[in-house]
């Protein structure tokens, strides 16, 4: 006994709880909502897990996924990563790495003032609670300056899912019902139009309702649970409207 507490010594062990272990290999970063993730992550085509679920989260957050955040890394996270990585100006690789969370940590803390216009990817915030908003620019000629008109326009919100009476799995457009889709009069929203929601994000006019006439809008939820405790809501929103200068 006596010979092993010796080796110990010379070698210098000091027991390590896992944790502690954890703690001295990863640089822990708070992302917010509750959220944190060791930046010695990195995810990729094929990852799945909970960390993926903030990743979408975020993405979709910033107005880039527009998928289901189901904390399966697919081609449509792949895509939104890629985007993400090109407007911040990193390393376009498609992975979800220490750079690519720290920006995005710190992209969805910036704020700016109303009236602000977008040119080639730069980053927008836009309302009271000054919730972060993005808009990455492409084209085929990337030396093309492309701006972006915030129109703001006063509405009555409310929220619907797929689940809800009357309503199918398929927006007015053909597309699947789902969060950053919704509803509006075409005579006061052309369908098609790109808007910024604050409290909701980035969303695309694609359907139509009985019930929506005038300046009213219902936001696509993905459970009813989000759409309930949405309920109505007096809100300003942003038109989005891209011009060549």
């Amino acid at each position: 006994m006596i010979w092993l507490l010796l080796v110990l010594c010379l070698v210098g062990f000091s027991p390590v709880s896992a944790e502690n272990e954890t703690a001295q290999n990863a640089q822990q970063e708070n992302l917010g909502d509750g959220y944190a993730v060791y930046y010695k992550v990195n995810l990729r085509l094929g990852t799945r897990g909970e960390d993926v679920k903030l990743l979408q989260s975020y993405l979709q957050r910033l107005g880039y996924f527009r998928g289901e955040v189901d904390g399966g890394f697919g081609v449509t996270t792949l895509q939104a990563v890629k985007e993400f990585q090109r407007a911040r100006g990193l390393a376009v690789d498609g992975i979800a790495g220490p750079q690519t969370f720290r920006a995005l940590r710190e992209y969805d803390g910036q704020t700016i003032s109303r009236g602000t216009t977008v040119r080639n990817g730069e980053t927008v915030t836009v309302g009271d609670a000054g919730v972060a908003a993005t808009e990455a620019v492409t084209g085929e000629n990337p030396q093309t300056n492309i701006a972006a008109t915030w129109r703001p326009v006063q509405l009555e919100a409310t929220a619907y899912t797929r689940y809800d009476a009357g309503c199918g799995n398929w927006t007015y457009r053909g597309n699947y019902l789902q969060r950053g889709l919704v509803a509006v009069d075409p005579g006061v929203i052309p369908l098609g139009t790109r808007l910024y929601v604050p409290g909701y994000g980035f969303a695309i006019a694609d359907d139509i309702g009985r019930a929506i006439k005038g300046n009213k809008i219902d936001l696509a939820m993905d459970t009813r649970t989000e759409a309930f405790a949405y309920g109505r809501r007096q809100i300003t929103a942003y038109i989005i409207e891209w011009h060549q200068t």
